[in-house]
């Protein structure tokens, strides 16, 4: 059995021969990762150049970062070298049943008081389930997935700027709805 994670177009496939593979905090979706000594970078259609918006070569996927980043400072990289840097994501085998999916998001749930902690979710893969929301296109998680927490240590001064910032937002936003800030104070 092999690792395996979900990539953006929605496929899911084995991370056994890939190695620092990062995920999108808020999708889950594999962001980037190193593949036969090359570092790849999901790129959205959207991170082009202006200029080159509506060159049939600006088109989403993950491309060589090293190439992707002297495109857009205009470092001998043109729009038409881009297809040669897109990685075929047909050449990343495929998950096979039984594998381990693994899946990781930031936890953003009320009440925001375990800021900077990773949920990091693994289940069997089973070709046949579905994995992805046809209307949010979100990651369904799968029946028996099991699910770590991994807190990520700030700094004493990100701690303390994060734990007083939010307690202060949190005020304005009772205050606003008429609901006395001492209620809240610690």
């Amino acid at each position: 059995m092999a690792d395996a994670a979900i990539f953006i177009d929605g496929k899911v496939r084995q991370t056994t021969n890939l190695t620092g593979v990062t995920f999108n905090s808020k999708t889950g979706f594999v962001a980037n990762f190193t593949f036969n000594q090359i570092r790849y970078v999901h790129v959205y259609k959207d991170k082009f150049n202006n200029r080159d918006a509506n060159s049939k070569n600006a088109s989403a996927g993950y491309y060589n970062e090293s190439q992707f980043l002297k495109y857009l400072v205009n470092d001998g990289v043109s729009i038409n070298d881009l297809p040669a840097a897109k990685l075929n994501l047909d050449t990343i085998t495929s998950a096979k049943l039984k594998d381990t999916v693994r899946v990781q998001f930031f936890r953003v749930k009320s009440p925001y008081t375990d800021f900077c902690t990773v949920d990091k979710y693994s289940w069997d893969f089973d070709p046949n389930a579905k994995v992805l929301d046809d209307t949010h296109f979100d990651i369904i998680l799968q029946p028996g997935y099991t699910v770590v927490q991994e807190k990520i240590t700030l700094s004493a001064v990100s701690d303390d700027f994060y734990a007083k910032t939010s307690h202060w937002l949190l005020v304005q936003i009772l205050q606003r709805i008429k609901i006395p800030a001492r209620i809240i104070y610690r």
